[in-house]
């Protein structure tokens, strides 16, 4: 499959059966691409473009291409559409778990869909504009859009597989939500898109880093982003002492994290470069 944090930063990187997997945004339109680990022999495996949200699961590969959703048998090459929505939409948030399929789509007025993939009935869990999911083992955590009389706002929900048992959590517009040991990460908009922490058993937040922060990411010992008001430099804090450093003075976006290594896009003389480094900040390498 691929991480919660992987697909909430568009899913462009994934691992699995001792490859990495991966968009080539850079310079074949987003099409899908397998490499060795050491980033050697890349072969292209679908001429689909600008593909996003790669799901690896045994010998196949699930991921979206605009309003389509795919599933490619890597043994027999064979590829199967399994889902699609208006042609002016585009799916997002793809996240493969079990024997389903969950997702959003990019709608003014989206929908969290449930889609069974044996029998492909797809069923609505919450019709509240959905972003940054969060699966967890039983229930699903994201962000919402709540609309009363005199205002629009989010804030973050909990519901369970079925859509049923739906509470609010936070209060506020959270962005890039990342979950650790129950804990949440993430980017407040209430306070300028500061990184935030809520203990889930005490119900705190606490501040981390005061600047906006983006495309947050996790190893469940450090938390990975992008400082907005710094050059769109590479960050990690270590969530134990919150330890700060900086990674890479760059204009990077789309943090992915595979093994040892983080894989970012680095927007370099007009375009996005797809770039690898260790989580130390040392070994950058440019893949395309």
């Amino acid at each position: 499959m691929n991480s919660q944090s992987n697909i909430i930063n568009d899913g462009l990187v994934a691992t699995g059966d001792g490859y990495i997997y991966y968009s080539n945004i850079t310079s074949d339109d987003g099409r899908l691409y397998r490499m060795n680990c050491d980033c050697s022999e890349k072969v292209k495996l679908s001429d689909d473009t600008f593909v996003k949200y790669i799901n690896v699961i045994d010998s196949n590969v699930y991921y979206s291409s605009d309003n389509y959703m795919y599933i490619l048998n890597l043994l027999s090459k064979e590829k199967e559409l399994i889902g699609k929505v208006h042609i002016n939409e585009k799916i997002q948030e793809l996240n493969i778990v079990d024997n389903f399929a969950f997702y959003t789509t990019d709608a003014p007025k989206s929908s969290l869909y449930k889609m069974n993939l044996l029998t492909k009935e797809i069923c609505i869990l919450s019709d509240d504009s959905p972003m940054f999911i969060n699966i967890l083992q039983d229930y699903i955590i994201y962000l919402a859009e709540v609309i009363n009389e005199d205002s629009i706002y989010t804030c973050i929900y909990k519901m369970k597989f079925d859509g049923s048992e739906k509470t609010n959590i936070i209060d506020d517009n959270a962005w890039y939500i990342n979950i650790i040991n129950d804990d949440f990460y993430y980017a407040s908009d209430k306070n300028e898109g500061h990184l935030y922490m809520l203990d889930n058993k005490t119900g705190t937040t606490c501040e981390i880093f005061d600047h906006s922060v983006s495309y947050i990411n996790n190893d469940k010992q450090y938390i990975y982003f992008i400082d907005n008001n710094k050059n769109c430099a590479l960050y990690k804090v270590n969530i134990e002492n919150f330890e700060i450093k900086v990674l890479e003075d760059c204009f990077a976006s789309n943090i992915h994290l595979i093994n040892d290594f983080i894989y970012y896009l680095s927007f370099e003389e007009d375009e996005d470069i797809l770039c690898r480094i260790r989580k130390d900040g040392t070994d950058k390498q440019i893949i395309y």
